[in-house]
């Protein structure tokens, strides 16, 4: 009987690195290059500028920022282009933006 407990003794832990899906790698990255290309699009407008001496460098990083909030609303929304979503894609975005972390209501 006691041979029969010294076999179970021996404690094996596994630990497997976290999965991480394509959804959440994408909102990863949507997210950097938003607030890259909107980082650099803040940096480009804080001069005081009239809009006929603004160069290609603004109109390219309204450009690059227009892609990227297009891109970060496909990962936040995906098909649902309701009302609702749309709300609370602008309200996230809005957060992403002053640097509020996010909060749900859990």
């Amino acid at each position: 009987m006691s041979e029969a407990l010294g076999l179970f003794d021996e404690i094996v832990v596994t630990k497997l690195p976290p999965v991480e899906d394509a959804a959440a790698t994408e909102m990863r990255e949507a997210i950097e290059e938003f607030l890259k290309s909107a980082e650099r699009f803040r940096e480009l407008n804080s001069h005081n500028m009239n809009w006929w001496s603004v160069g290609d460098p603004w109109w390219k990083a309204m450009q690059w920022l227009t892609i990227s909030d297009t891109r970060l609303k496909q990962a936040f929304c995906g098909d649902n282009r309701s009302r609702s979503s749309i709300r609370l894609y602008h309200e996230y975005r809005q957060r992403l933006l002053v640097g509020v972390p996010y909060r749900t209501n859990a």
